[in-house]
């Protein structure tokens, strides 16, 4: 067990803070290698993301908190197991959005020219894993999100 969990003190009557959480998904959880066998296990023997999903959605409904995903990640082995390793993400996500913890997740490696797995200058690569059609794009939002600005125009007060 590990983490600070110390941070289920806070008061947060209001719900307003999120808890930062990060999840890569190769054997080590460093995003630093291609693969999904961290979904299952870990490079040192014990359990995998998943397990440890389930655990952390258990803590957070325990002490009422929410949290946020700010770096998901899981490269292209391109070893025969692509299929597979885009349901798994597919899996974890959906628990994500089932669990009512979660508010929401961002990709990593998003923008970043000499990084393994850029998800924009390699596009399309395997961004459609994130399952941005079921869970992105303000699809739970109460209202529907403001249009972006046009070319040339003042983007300050736009969202998208």
């Amino acid at each position: 067990k590990g983490g600070n969990t110390r941070l289920a003190g806070l008061t947060d009557p209001k719900q307003r803070i999120a808890y930062d959480v990060h999840q890569y998904m190769d054997k080590k959880f460093t995003g630093e290698a291609v693969g999904c066998g961290g979904h299952a296990q870990s490079a040192w023997g014990g359990a995998g993301a998943d397990w440890g999903l389930g655990l952390t959605i258990d803590w957070a409904k325990r002490f009422n908190k929410k949290l946020i995903m700010t770096e998901i990640g899981s490269w292209l082995p391109n070893d025969g197991s692509n299929s597979e390793c885009k349901r798994l993400m597919g899996d974890f996500l959906k628990r994500m959005d089932d669990s009512g913890v979660f508010i929401g997740y961002q990709v990593w490696q998003f923008g970043c020219d000499g990084c393994m797995a850029d998800q924009w200058t390699l596009k399309p690569y395997n961004l459609d894993w994130y399952r941005w059609d079921l869970y992105g794009g303000g699809s739970r939002s109460p209202t529907p999100p403001q249009q972006c600005s046009g070319g040339g125009q003042d983007c300050r007060n736009t969202k998208c």
